[in-house]
């Protein structure tokens, strides 16, 4: 039975930081009220005096000095956060193990309470120490060496600071046995490493002691001396500890060279193991040589003299060997080969001609086996070859010693997959005795499956640890035979998945070695990489450009699946290089893509792409197409009610080259289901809000004082906004349509534009007059009568009546023109009608084409509205200059025709097609 998990196991990245947040806020809190309690302790009970014990006998009448009015007031202080941190430690501790212990397995808890409490007895045991024996005993030491000609003034904040960090760290020091076993039970470290290194840790207490000490030679002798023994104790208990986890450790197969998988069992064939999961029959077929789990494919195979599986299989099983394959807690082992040989007395077994060994799915086929079981070795020679599901290894000897776990083989070759390629390694390989770490030497990589590869890389050593992490050196590529390239050393993470580490950095051979004193170097892609969680990953990298800038950039990935959550955020910072000692220019770029659905009705959608500096950025970009690109932003929320939907979203563009940029921000639209006011009336209202703003625009040029004789000139920049409201309330009375449509738009820009206007004192004059700001404000209503559709059978006629502007423009109007205050126009009504029937007739075919269908459909349509006038304040705010005045429309009174025809055409169908003879 699997133990229950902890349901905080299971809590996402987030939670984890707000529940953080809460234990720290809860123990800030824990402490806070011990340090008033404390303060309430220090002053009702004279717990100076405790710490002022062992100096009070070697100080004049007893007393300390203080040299400033703070003093006293200070040393209470510190004195009662120090008894309140005591006093909350037990809710500080309890905080962190209920933040901790979710994540612990049940195996690690157990050894939570043991720690903690050989830990809290070392600590108040070296603590006690140091304020009974040891601080007594410098404190008279250093006393010993007063000279008449000196006097101690011991002032209370320098005694109380030497008392307090003398007896913290003894506390802390007299953890170090803890540490040490801590440690080798965990099988971290091997307290032989400790005895090694004993020379080191001296060197290193000492300047623990020197650190953690008052500086004077003789408080620092008194803790090195404690940490010394302390030292030696821990290597004492770490030893037995080990010896006790060596005689528990359980046998088990080394993942990380399959050797041990065939080899190993030759020593256990016969010892009980848990029962095995039961095993699917075999599959009869031949198998695929390309399928998913294959270690290469036969064509390749074939080229490279790898074999893809065993030369010969195993006889078929007679009864009594079935019967103890189905023997329940045993790990069976298999052997067959054509001589079996057993040397009883030196406790040998030699298998010869065609030997194989197999052992839970893992083959070994050589010439011959030997395993000698009293010096724990086992043998294969005559071209071994070791099959596993995933993985084919060959080689000249195998060696293993079952003892140690140590496993050799000579001039291997094996193949493995990395990032979907498949890798071909000759060399030599070891394991060692942990099973966690495999070694090459001499060895060749490469991913071509010739038998003369075009590349490989050839390394010196090579050393996978714990499957996870490859490191080789020195490495050199070849092409063909040629050396190309030389690197002290190469690294590889082989897990699988998003892991944290190193950025791969970018840069050449010249950047090393520059060919030439004008050549600017470069490195790009120089950081690191953080993968939190399977939620979320960032990564800071620089990028460095000689002479030139340099870019820091930010990058914050985030899925949250369960929340429906998706998004990018990366920042980029460019420091441009100045000129002359002037200071360089600078840049920052926003780009966030946001991605989330909070239910099946609403959604959010933003696409952020922002820069300060549009020219740092063009200058410095790598890509040429940024040189003519835009920089565009979009963002987009959506809400689906019962009773209509809600659009609101904006967006953004900014070119590079020319530095316009163009938004629309908001952009607003509500769209209510139609109201059924009755059976026979519906009104179906819309809604509508957008403004638009166009900035950074080149305007007119001016002319500026020459310099040096030089002519000088300066570009204006001006900007436009435009908002736009539109509202829309339609009703349908029966089969009578009645729209009515609301719209209001307001301009403004400040371009600055000239105006010829005539003199009002000179008719025959005129007057310049320069606007530095434009705007305009229209509001106009349109409305109407759609008829029912007449003869919908035959001639469609389509009769309306509409109401119309007296002339072009909106129905209200307000500008610089006008002072600021709204003009309007008249209104006049606005008839019309339409017909198109449709006539159509057939024809027999001819060819292939069984019949001919051809319809005709004329189109005629008028169009009526009386004259009107147009008053002279709206004329004027239309053409305030008067070249084309407009005070009078002209009646309308149109009649238009059209036509269309259509030919259609059906196939004869195939003989035999009796659908379509009785579908004609």
């Amino acid at each position: 039975m699997t133990a229950k998990k902890h349901p905080r196991a299971e809590m996402p990245f987030l939670d984890h930081l707000e529940e953080l947040r809460w234990r720290i806020l809860w123990s800030l809190a824990a402490l806070v009220l011990g340090s008033i309690l404390g303060f309430w302790l220090v002053e009702h009970y004279d717990v100076l005096a405790l710490l002022k014990r062992p100096i009070a006998a070697l100080l004049p009448e007893g007393k300390l000095f203080v040299t400033r009015p703070t003093d006293a007031f200070l040393i209470t202080l510190k004195l009662a956060v120090l008894v309140g941190a005591v006093l909350a430690s037990p809710i500080v501790v309890w905080q962190a193990w209920a933040f901790l212990s979710p994540a612990l397995y049940e195996r690690e808890k157990r050894f939570v309470i043991p720690i903690l409490t050989a830990g809290l007895f070392l600590f108040l045991g070296g603590a006690l120490m140091a304020y009974l024996w040891v601080l007594p005993t410098a404190l008279k030491l250093l006393f010993s060496f007063q000279r008449p000609d000196l006097e101690f003034i011991i002032t209370a904040d320098a005694y109380f600071s030497f008392a307090s960090l003398f007896i913290l760290a003894f506390g802390v020091v007299f953890e170090t046995p803890l540490v040490i076993v801590l440690l080798a039970a965990f099988g971290v470290v091997h307290p032989g490493f400790f005895a090694k290194n004993r020379p080191m840790a001296l060197v290193l207490g000492a300047i623990a002691a020197a650190l953690l000490t008052p500086p004077d030679a003789v408080s620092m002798m008194l803790m090195l001396v404690p940490l010394m023994l302390l030292y030696e104790i821990g290597i004492l208990a770490a030893r037995l500890l080990w010896r006790a986890r060596a005689r528990e450790l359980k046998s088990e197969a080394a993942p990380a060279l399959l050797v041990l998988l065939a080899l190993g069992g030759a020593a256990r064939a016969q010892g009980q193991q848990p029962p095995p999961l039961p095993r699917l029959p075999q599959d009869t077929l031949a198998p695929d040589s390309l399928r998913r789990g294959q270690p290469v494919d036969t064509a390749a195979a074939r080229k490279l003299g790898l074999p893809t599986g065993p030369s010969r299989q195993f006889p078929p099983a007679d009864s009594m060997i079935q019967e103890l394959l189905k023997r329940e807690g045993f790990r069976a082992t298999r052997y067959a080969g054509d001589t079996l040989t057993l040397f009883a007395d030196t406790r040998e077994i030699v298998l010869n001609r065609r030997a194989m060994v197999e052992r839970e799915g893992s083959t070994l086929e050589a010439d011959s086996v030997r395993f000698f079981q009293a010096e724990c070795r086992l043998q294969a020679v005559g071209e071994p070859k070791l099959f596993d599901q995933s993985t084919v290894l060959v080689g000249e000897g195998m060696r293993y010693n079952t003892c140690e776990r140590r496993g050799i083989v000579a001039d291997a070759f094996t193949s493995f997959k990395q990032s979907g390629v498949e890798w071909f390694l000759r060399g030599q390989l070891a394991v060692d005795s942990a099973s966690t770490r495999l070694y090459a030497g001499g060895s060749k990589i490469t991913s071509s499956d010739l038998p003369l590869p075009d590349y490989h890389f050839a390394a010196g050593e090579i050393k996978w640890v714990s499957n996870t992490i490859m490191v080789a050196r020195p490495a050199i590529l070849y092409v063909r035979d040629v050396p190309v390239l030389w690197l002290p050393f190469i690294f590889q993470d082989m897990r699988r998945g998003r892991r944290s580490g190193l950025l791969v950095p970018g840069f050449g051979l010249n950047d090393l070695v520059r060919p030439n004193r004008g050549y600017r170097r470069q490195l790009t892609n120089l950081g690191y990489y953080f993968a939190f969680n399977d939620y979320l990953d960032a990564q800071a990298s620089m990028d460095w450009y000689s002479g030139n800038s340099v870019q820091f950039n930010g990058r914050l990935r985030y899925h949250w699946l369960d929340r429906f959550v998706k998004g990018d955020l990366a920042v980029s910072r460019i420091y441009e290089s100045g000129q002359g000692g002037a200071a360089g220019s600078r840049s920052l770029q926003l780009v966030l893509s946001h991605n989330q659905q909070f239910n099946l009705r609403t959604r959010l959608n933003a696409n952020i792409n922002y820069v300060t500096s549009a020219r740092v950025l063009e200058r410095n970009s790598v890509d040429p197409n940024l040189a003519t690109a835009s920089l565009v932003s979009a963002a987009n929320f959506s809400k689906q009610f019962d009773w209509g939907s809600l659009q609101l979203g904006g967006n953004r563009r900014q070119d590079l080259s020319s530095g316009v940029i163009q938004q629309s921000l908001p952009a607003l639209s509500l769209s209510p289901q139609p109201i059924n006011l009755s059976e026979s009336v519906t009104w179906s209202p819309a809604f509508s809000l957008n403004s638009t703003q166009t900035l950074n625009q080149r305007g007119s040029v001016l002319p500026l004082p020459p310099l040096d004789g030089v002519p000088q000139f300066d570009t204006l920049r001006y900007g436009t906004r435009s908002t736009s409201l539109r509202v829309g309330t339609p009703v349908r009375i029966g089969s009578w349509n009645l729209p009515l449509d609301l719209s209001v738009d307001d301009l403004r820009d400040d371009q600055r534009r000239a105006l010829r206007l005539p003199d009002p004192d000179n008719p025959a004059d005129t007057l310049t007059r320069i606007y530095g700001e434009n705007f305009s404000t229209s509001v106009d209503w349109n409305t109407g009568i759609s008829l029912p559709v007449l003869f919908s059978s035959t001639w469609r006629l389509a009769p309306r009546i509409g109401i119309r502007n007296a002339t072009g423009g909106a129905f209200m109007l307000r500008n610089q023109y006008t002072g600021g205050r709204f003009v309007q126009q008249g209104k006049r009504l606005d008839f019309g009608a339409g017909i198109s029937p449709t006539v159509f007739g057939f024809f027999p075919g001819f060819g292939p084409l069984q019949r001919i269908r051809h319809s005709v459909s004329p189109s005629l349509s008028w169009q009526y509205a009386p004259a009107a006038s147009v008053p002279e304040d709206y004329t004027r705010a239309l053409d305030p200059a008067g070249t084309r005045p407009i005070r009078r429309s002209d009646p309308v009174h149109s009649l238009s025709f059209g036509l269309s025809q259509i030919f259609e055409a059906k196939l004869t169908p195939p003989p035999g097609d009796t659908l379509a003879a009785q579908n004609p």
